[in-house]
């Protein structure tokens, strides 16, 4: 079989590289400026079906949004006065309110989970917008499929199978 791989790109040098190496590993390569790592998850491990988690931090979402308000307050009085106290005042909210956007965005999570057959821990996540999400949801099905055939031989007969 052909090796499949999804490659994850993060701000602003790291790079995940997930290849399935024929029907017994996944191989997840991590790399950064300074760092590189290697590792290989038999296939048999993973659980076929993944676990879809959706979360926003709703304190940081808090924050964004009353930065932003005072920003836009700041806005209003330093477009009245324009003073350079007011400028610099309205260009320290912005950087503020750009920063808790920052990390609003950051912190959310979409991602797919992977977990253990054995243990239920996560073996493996894979962002689900990194590159795209139907790049993504191909990888994850011929991730899907490569397990269970791995498990189950696709010419295997039934009594062949209540053997196994």
């Amino acid at each position: 079989m052909d090796n499949i791989n999804l490659e994850q790109r993060s701000f602003p040098f790291a790079k995940l590289r997930f290849i399935i190496d024929g029907n017994r590993e996944l191989v997840v390569e991590h790399n950064t400026l300074f760092r590189s790592t290697r590792q290989t998850l038999p296939l048999h491990l993973i659980d076929p079906s993944p676990i879809y988690n959706r979360s926003i931090p709703f304190g940081w979402v808090v924050i964004t949004f009353i930065s932003f308000i005072l920003t836009i307050a700041a806005l209003s009085a330093g477009w009245k006065n324009q003073g350079a106290g007011e400028l610099f005042g309205v260009f320290l909210l912005t950087g503020i309110f750009l920063a808790c956007l920052y990390n609003t965005i950051r912190l959310s999570s979409n991602a797919l989970h992977f977990r253990n057959v054995n243990t239920a821990v996560v073996m493996l996540s894979l962002f689900r917008s990194k590159p795209s999400s139907s790049a993504v949801d191909v990888f994850v099905e011929v991730l899907r499929k490569r397990i269970e055939s791995f498990r189950t031989p696709i010419d295997a007969s039934n009594e062949e199978l209540n053997v196994l």
